[in-house]
């Protein structure tokens, strides 16, 4: 399951849920097993333009990445940073580049190698 922190706020039992990825907005994100918070990412700084359409890049990115091996801390960064690109798209119709190379760009700003 993936909501923003409203959303876990309002729904009680998401705190039992075997795991949740909560979106803080420009504070990053998070992932929860049983409402334990198991791994964060902080968000990336950009210039937001529109936020339209920034929930579904961050979610198709987050499946991505969690489906290619990635563990939680650095499957959220990816999923951060396909966010970022798309609120910094006036016309919410980025053109993302391959999952690598957000892979690449999360290693980077953690310092870890890919």
């Amino acid at each position: 399951m993936i909501v923003n922190e409203s959303e876990y706020a309002l729904i009680p039992a998401l705190a039992e849920a075997k795991l949740v990825a909560v979106t803080y907005g420009k504070d990053g994100s998070a992932m929860l097993e049983h409402g334990q918070k198991v791994a964060e990412a902080p968000s990336v700084a950009v210039a937001v333009a529109n936020t339209v359409g920034a929930g579904d890049a961050f979610c198709a990115a987050l499946v991505l990445a969690l489906r290619s091996g990635l563990d939680y801390t650095r499957a959220l960064a990816v999923a951060n940073a396909v966010g970022a690109d798309a609120v910094g798209d006036p016309s919410s119709q980025p053109d993302l580049a391959q999952l690598g190379h957000y892979v690449e760009r999360a290693a980077a700003a953690s310092g870890a190698s890919s």
